[in-house]
């Protein structure tokens, strides 16, 4: 039902949303739903870990990007999303020398509590 409110929302009062947003979720039902009702519309696949069944949820949900857990990551983590062709949003972090090295890695974007002190490391 939230996916199909939501959906119904942007569409009545945004109808270029697509263009915007990207509609992310823990739960693979909501995604499913959001894949069902809009087969366009940019897609995160919230996780705390990453393995097999979670790369197999995101090829089955059409993501575009993978929201995970800053803790989940390493190197080699990020260039296994990186290379089937994933975008990486990585959360919370909000430690700079964190920040710089997920960025390094290739992370896409970094969700933060201390979104003003992290600025100095993507400048």
């Amino acid at each position: 039902i939230t996916a199909y409110k939501t959906l119904k929302l942007l569409k009545d009062f945004w109808p270029e949303y697509r263009e915007h947003i990207m509609i992310s979720s823990f739960s693979r039902a909501a995604l499913k739903t959001v894949r069902d009702l809009d087969s366009e519309v940019s897609m995160g696949l919230s996780t705390e870990i990453w393995n097999e069944l979670e790369l197999n949820n995101a090829f089955q949900l059409g993501v575009k990007a993978i929201h995970i857990d800053f803790l989940a990551l390493s190197k080699k983590v990020c260039r296994n999303i990186l290379t089937r062709g994933f975008d990486i949003f990585s959360y919370t972090v909000n430690d700079v020398i964190v920040a710089k090295t997920l960025l390094d890695w290739g992370v896409t974007a970094i969700f933060s509590d201390m979104a003003d002190e992290l600025l100095s490391v993507i400048q």
